[in-house]
């Protein structure tokens, strides 16, 4: 546990209503200057001309990175909850460090301080912003942000956001870059349009008059299952499990992101946006591959997301408290006495 949880002499935190700050009540001097991206930049400048002893050029580096973070932070702290500061510290130092190093990416412990927390309008907001630019999958596979938005429809707007940025992201503007993201919506009319407009595209023929069909009709269904099978010979992955959602196989889809595509994130946010957060493809891609990764991986914090998103908060938090091969095997509906997923959080 040592190496998971940080030191326990940490400050004390403050409380203002329900939302907890980074902040210590007890320590905070009243004459003291507030810590503002001013006072870090000027802290940073010293830096890069003065050499700290006992510490390596790279660790020096890291050294402004973290400085540069917490006043960001702080910045902001006021205007969310404590979780939420936690997610942005990390997300906002792998940003900076992104490009110069891999050494720093964001981890299901990340993903679970978003997910937790009450603010996650400010999350979203901020995350977006630092992509400077459309937000594309890869972005939002980074940030992990289909991952901990709670709130179900803002989820499905914030994924149809990324469906209009693939479609826009290449000159020719291709309908192919989208139609797995449009299809997971259901939203298979706007899909159409766009291959309307696809004035070049080889495939606008045929794919316009096949999306003319009901693919309620066992018929239709049958000839989409059979372009989904062509597209896998063709290893045209992305754009098969798109096919295999307009023939209404979700599981098939997730297999496809699972298998072949080797993305975990994807798999799960499709079954989130097509089915919602109690769809039997969901509850099933959490019980059969994403609590066993955990295990394989020993990997806590994905293991306690998985169980929340499951609804059992019990394993969840027992997750976070015992080896995860021993919470996994846990059964029973009784909670935890005296502990909640907030408690764990903060230690």
């Amino acid at each position: 546990m040592a190496e998971i949880y940080a030191s326990t002499a940490t400050a004390p935190f403050f409380r203002k209503g329900q939302v907890q700050y980074l902040n210590s009540e007890d320590d905070e001097d009243e004459d003291d200057e507030p810590f503002q991206e001013t006072t870090a930049a000027s802290i940073n400048e010293i830096l890069k001309k003065v050499r700290i002893p006992q510490l390596s050029g790279h660790e020096q580096i890291q050294l402004m990175d973290m400085i540069e973070c917490a006043a960001f932070v702080e910045k902001h702290r006021r205007s969310m909850d404590e979780n939420g500061a936690r997610f942005m510290l990390f997300f906002r130092q792998h940003a900076l460090r992104k490009g110069r190093t891999s050494e720093i990416q964001l981890s299901w412990r990340e993903i679970n301080w978003a997910y937790h927390s009450t603010t996650q309008d400010i999350l979203v907001d901020f995350v977006t912003r630092q992509t400077h630019g459309p937000v594309l999958w890869r972005h939002a596979r980074e940030s992990g942000i289909f991952m901990w938005m709670t709130d179900v429809s803002a989820l499905r707007a914030q994924f149809e956001i990324v469906a209009r940025n693939e479609y826009t992201s290449s000159e020719t503007k291709s309908p192919v870059d989208c139609s797995l993201f449009y299809l997971a919506l259901k939203k298979k009319t706007v899909l159409h349009g766009l291959w309307r407009m696809a004035a070049g595209n080889k495939e606008q023929a045929a794919t316009q008059r096949l999306l003319l069909n009901n693919f309620e009709e066992e018929k239709w269904k049958t000839v989409a299952q059979k372009n989904a099978y062509a597209l896998l010979g063709k290893r045209r992955f992305q754009y098969a499990a798109a096919f295999f959602l307009l023939a209404g196989r979700l599981g098939d889809a997730v297999e496809v992101c699972l298998r072949q595509l080797k993305d975990i994130q994807l798999a799960i946010a499709i079954s989130r946006v097509y089915e919602g957060d109690g769809g039997p493809t969901l509850r099933k891609l959490l019980h059969d591959e994403v609590l066993p990764l955990a295990a394989q991986q020993g990997d806590r914090w994905l293991a306690s997301w998985a169980f929340w998103m499951l609804g059992r908060k019990d394993m969840a938090v027992r997750a976070l408290i015992f080896d995860t091969d021993a919470s996994l095997h846990i059964v029973g509906d009784s909670e935890l006495p005296g502990v909640s997923i907030t408690t764990v959080l903060n230690r």
